[in-house]
């Protein structure tokens, strides 16, 4: 997956926005860009959690996931490293979802029906089951933000 730059803001003890970091965002099955919780709701570094599906109760999740192919064997792989998520990709998270296609054409597939995505569409995904295919020959890439229900 390409690493994306991540700039992260805060206010220092004179009371004036600063620069907190400036580097790659980190990278676990996907692009972890920040999280937020009940107790943190400025929000910390995802890798200071497991690594998981769901964003922390009362929180948030915000990440970029690239879809390799159906073609390729990464679909099989990666579906039992993620919790909740079947070996068909199939899953359900308690969240509604901002979902922002960044590159490439996606499959959004629901129990009953589907529905082709591009570059530029846009899912508000609300708690139902679903699962994500890429039919094309090459890598999509997805930006979504998960905000718990619980």
């Amino acid at each position: 997956m390409s690493n994306f730059r991540r700039v992260v803001t805060a206010v220092n003890d004179e009371g004036r926005s600063v620069v907190a970091s400036d580097g790659p965002a980190p990278e676990s099955w996907c692009t972890e860009v920040w999280a937020t919780s009940a107790d943190r709701p400025l929000g910390f570094d995802p890798p200071q959690i497991k690594p998981t599906l769901m964003p922390p109760a009362k929180g948030t999740r915000w990440r970029i996931v690239e879809l390799a192919p159906d073609s390729t064997a990464r679909r099989a792989q990666a579906a039992p490293v993620v919790e909740g998520v079947d070996e068909h990709g199939w899953h359900t998270t308690n969240t509604v979802d901002y979902v922002f296609i960044l590159d490439g054409d996606i499959t959004l597939e629901l129990d009953e029906g589907k529905v082709d995505l591009h570059a530029g569409d846009c899912v508000v995904q609300r708690a139902t089951n679903h699962r994500w295919r890429n039919h094309g020959p090459r890598p999509a890439r997805m930006l979504a933000v998960m905000i718990s229900l619980q």
